[in-house]
């Protein structure tokens, strides 16, 4: 794809980091869905979670990396939970 084909999508920089931030939360909403869907989360697939959201959310200001956080541990906490 060349520099023009990126450019008509996204006309300026901060459009392309938007878009591509946007698709690695999404992506992460539905990986924490479906961690939520299941019976019994297992360690191995929180860690991923977690590996995934840390990196998605790495260049992200600490306000809203801690939000995402909260946001995905409270949706998997058990209902009636602490």
């Amino acid at each position: 794809m060349g520099i023009g084909t990126v450019f008509r999508h996204f006309p300026a920089k901060e459009s392309l980091i938007e878009a591509v931030f946007t698709e690695l939360m999404r992506r992460l909403a539905d990986e924490a869905d479906a961690l939520v869907a299941a019976a019994d989360v297992g360690v191995p697939e929180l860690v991923s979670l977690m590996v995934g959201m840390s990196k998605a959310t790495e260049a992200a200001p600490p306000d809203v990396r801690s939000r995402t956080f909260q946001v995905v541990f409270d949706g998997l906490r058990a209902p009636g939970g602490a």
